[in-house]
């Protein structure tokens, strides 16, 4: 993946574990960090699922963040497109 802001190519090999019927576990090894990863389903009543991450990262390459608010900003759109994505692929299963 290209970076603007710093100019430089990203590569990262992500390794997906699953864990039926709720969670899964990410192991990352990138360029510029490594970072594990853990996702929780968690039912919150009929209808309504929350889900819960845990991240540790370890960076090799100090990252530039522009503002703390700029970071919250892109996290936030990456997983909006993810909660896009789940809510169609399950629109389809009905």
């Amino acid at each position: 993946m290209w970076n603007e802001a710093e100019g430089k190519t990203r590569v990262n090999v992500d390794i997906v574990t699953l864990k039926p019927p709720d969670s899964w576990h990410l192991d990352m090894f990138g360029s510029f960090r490594n970072e594990t990863a853990e996702y929780k389903l968690k039912s919150l009543g009929k209808g309504t699922t929350q889900l819960n991450v845990e991240f540790k990262n370890r960076w090799r390459v100090v990252p530039k963040i522009e503002t703390s608010e700029h970071e919250v900003k892109r996290l936030n759109d990456i997983w909006d497109g993810y909660a896009e994505a789940l809510e169609r692929d399950y629109a389809r299963t009905r």
